[in-house]
């Protein structure tokens, strides 16, 4: 996701990144896969969304918690216990620990 404008999007929106899931696949949690950059996914995707004008970003972890927020910087980080529910329970999770005037964007690993 590439965001080249912002003019659109409230001063209250509150962006989600989805990252509590078990994905291993690459050898590490899918957050930290590296972009072209060397960025964690997660940091680069929560970037993204206050690119795009979001005011607070959180980056909804799980079964890696330990592990990934380490890795990644300053954006706020929730914990999903629950993370076994499926993506639904991090979304609720993300929603919970956050407040919005305007909505919310999410971004899911």
């Amino acid at each position: 996701m590439i965001v080249k404008s912002a003019d659109h999007i409230s001063s209250h929106h509150t962006g989600i990144v989805l990252a509590a899931g078990t994905s291993f696949r690459m050898g590490l949690p899918k957050a930290l896969l590296p972009t072209k950059d060397g960025i964690p996914l997660a940091q680069y995707q929560a970037d993204q969304l206050i690119e795009a004008g979001c005011t607070h970003v959180v980056i909804v972890l799980g079964r890696d918690k330990e592990i990934i927020e380490n890795k990644i910087r300053y954006h706020g980080i929730v914990c999903n216990e629950s993370w076994e529910k499926g993506r639904i329970s991090s979304v609720q999770s993300g929603l919970n620990q956050t407040a919005s005037d305007g909505g919310y964007f999410s971004s899911c690993l």
